[in-house]
C-alpha cells in the first residue's frame, strides 16, 4: 500500500498543518506515515509521536 496510495490525504494534511502552524509536524509527516504504515502502528501511538515531533519543534524555536 505504501504513502503514495494515500497521497491526496497528505497533500491535505500538509496544507492544513501548514495554516495552523503546526511546523512540527509539517516537517516529519511523511516520515512519520511511512513508520506507523510499516511498522502498523496504533493511532494513538501514531498521534503521539506526531505531537511529540510538534513538542520539540516548538522547543527548539524557542531555544534558538
Amino acid at each position: 500500500m505504501g504513502i503514495s496510495s494515500s497521497l491526496p490525504t497528505l497533500e491535505i494534511m500538509k496544507r492544513l498543518t501548514h495554516e495552523l502552524r503546526l511546523f512540527g509536524i509539517h516537517e516529519g509527516l511523511e516520515r512519520r506515515a511511512d513508520e506507523a504504515l510499516s511498522t502498523s502502528l496504533h493511532p494513538f501511538e501514531y498521534l503521539r509521536l506526531v505531537l511529540e515531533d510538534e513538542h520539540l519543534n516548538r522547543k527548539q524555536r524557542i531555544a534558538t
